[in-house]
């Protein structure tokens, strides 16, 4: 998986690489289920990621509804070029929201 999630005491970090798509949005989607809850910041490191498609751009803007609604912190980081523009166009904060 073109991804790594650590959760810790007061903060979890996925950091997503390379360029994924809809052949890994199944696995991708249980990951961000499974953090969703986490209490704490939620940061999502695009840093290493080259290209997404419109799959994945779902399940991030579906995973920062999801922690807001519950009043839980997010932090989309890295993000530039394509990826940046994508997440721009749809909305996806940079910086912390809650």
């Amino acid at each position: 998986m073109p991804w790594t999630s650590e959760t810790g005491r007061e903060d979890t970090r996925l950091a997503v690489s390379g360029a994924i798509d809809i052949f890994e949005a199944a696995a991708l989607h249980k990951t961000l289920v499974d953090i969703v809850g986490v209490p704490g910041t939620a940061e999502v490191d695009l840093g290493a990621c080259t290209d997404m498609d419109s799959s994945v751009v779902q399940l991030l803007v579906a995973f920062e509804r999801a922690r807001q609604a519950g009043g839980r912190a997010v932090r989309f980081t890295g993000q530039k070029g394509r990826v940046e523009l994508l997440l721009s166009r749809f909305g996806v904060a940079d910086g912390v929201t809650a």
